[in-house]
């Protein structure tokens, strides 16, 4: 493995030079010239000599797409799609610790059910139906200067009771999401999570 990969940004165009360690193409990247970061594998790898940049881990891209419904099992495990290409736009904690990654537009949050239109779908025990299979939204909005904005709000009017730390989410409500919120659904509690840019850029 060679100790230094260089890649060009798919935004700006810049060439630089990282770090190839073990794990690489599940790095987040930013760019020293326009700052945009993006996971490693959106980077084109050059070659020797700077000419005819290619896909890094060609094979393995072939797995990524845009899930139109992301079905979550028990235990809320991540799809390789999700963990690398969406985490940087923000996440949500589950209570056993695990993650699971926001996607661009609405996100809508309910109860796991084979007629649920929920894109993130959370197992319940079948005894307890207070969450609803659409219950909430978190839409992000991509903003040119400061970056992704999350606002949840509730996907219908006649939902259990929901809050954002100590404010209850009203029908119409629209609320700014900031690092750390916990959401308090019907017998679960999820925190909202920012990525840490300092831990995920490879320098």
């Amino acid at each position: 493995m060679s100790g230094v990969v260089k890649i060009k940004c798919p935004k700006c165009g810049a060439v630089m030079n990282v770090k190839n360690v073990p794990g690489i193409e599940n790095k987040l990247v930013k760019c020293p010239s326009c700052k945009e970061i993006n996971p490693f594998i959106n980077y084109r790898v050059m070659n020797g000599n700077g000419e005819n940049p290619t896909i890094y881990g060609k094979d393995d891209r072939t797995h990524y797409g845009n899930n139109e419904k992301t079905q979550y099992t028990t235990g809320y495990e991540k799809t390789k799609l999700n963990t690398n290409l969406n985490a940087l736009i923000g996440e949500l904690k589950m209570p056993d610790g695990k993650l699971i990654p926001l996607k661009l537009g609405n996100n809508i949050i309910g109860r796991a059910a084979a007629s649920s239109k929920a894109t993130i779908q959370i197992p319940t025990d079948p005894a307890h139906k207070r969450l609803s299979r659409e219950h909430i939204v978190i839409n992000v909005v991509k903003d040119s200067n400061s970056g992704y904005i999350h606002y949840a709000s509730l996907y219908k009017k006649e939902v259990n009771t929901t809050k954002v730390n100590d404010a209850v989410l009203e029908a119409g409500d629209k609320i700014k999401l900031a690092d750390g919120d916990k959401i308090y659904l019907p017998d679960i509690v999820v925190t909202f999570e920012l990525p840490d840019e300092d831990k995920t850029s490879l320098k």
